[in-house]
């Protein structure tokens, strides 16, 4: 077993306070930690928080069960036998399909050159052993947060991006309407009937060019940080 597998006997029998703001659906964590006392411990204080918790003694096994069903934030043991922290950091972030899953270090060693190895691996945060329940859970809440906003934030622009490709194509054909019926209007300039039903077409080109063009609007978008959060501001306005 790993050096730093002991957290202290304290924590095995205190739990994280029941603070009003749990989840209101699982989230799905994976402990990965060669000590099984370690892992009931962490586990004690998500069950309290509504968790979906899965846990694995070792990093290979902590690989095979992101590979199968990858969590919503990892808790990961820096020292294990085998496949240790940092390579399972470098192999989650090598995998395009979980590249941005957090990942918070749990470690007894809180030097400089163990953080700096953490954070370059992969890792987004560390919480050293013995840790206190209630910050534990905040740094996770905190992250889930972040990868929220991030996932609402990368759906956003996938749908900006399928904006303008349909305001693409309805634009151009909509200029060839436009183009024709301006040549029409030229040639049935005496036919007061024709005139009618042109101009009821270039009026219904003219509003459909003002909806292509707030939807053009719609992808300027700007980020900004407020805090420690981004935000998106989205330019509505037609002008």
């Amino acid at each position: 077993m790993a050096a730093e597998s002991v957290l202290d006997p304290a924590d095995s029998i205190r739990m994280a306070p029941s603070v009003p703001g749990a989840p209101s659906h699982p989230r799905r964590v994976l402990v990965v930690d060669d000590s099984r006392l370690n892992r009931e411990v962490v586990k004690g204080y998500l069950a309290k928080r509504n968790y979906e918790i899965s846990e694995a003694a070792d990093g290979e096994e902590a690989l095979r069960l992101i590979s199968e069903s990858p969590p919503e934030l990892i808790l990961l043991d820096l020292l294990m036998p085998g496949i240790d922290g940092l390579a399972v950091c470098q192999r989650v972030r090598e995998n395009p399909a979980t590249l941005d899953l957090p990942i918070i270090l749990l470690t007894a060693s809180d030097t400089r050159e163990a953080r700096v190895q953490g954070l370059a691996a992969g890792a987004d945060d560390f919480v050293s052993k013995p840790f206190d329940g209630a910050e534990l859970i905040a740094r996770i809440e905190a992250h889930l947060r972040r990868s929220d906003f991030q996932n609402r934030a990368t759906r956003l622009q996938g749908a900006l991006v399928a904006i303008r490709g349909v305001n693409h194509e309805i634009n151009n054909p909509l200029m060839a309407i436009v183009a024709l019926m301006d040549l029409l209007e030229e040639r049935h300039s005496q036919d007061p009937d024709s005139l009618s039903l042109i101009r009821d077409v270039q009026d219904a080109c003219d509003r459909v060019g003002r909806v292509l063009h707030r939807l053009m609007n719609l992808t300027e978008v700007e980020t900004r940080d407020e805090g420690d959060e981004a935000m998106l501001d989205l330019t509505t306005s037609a002008g």
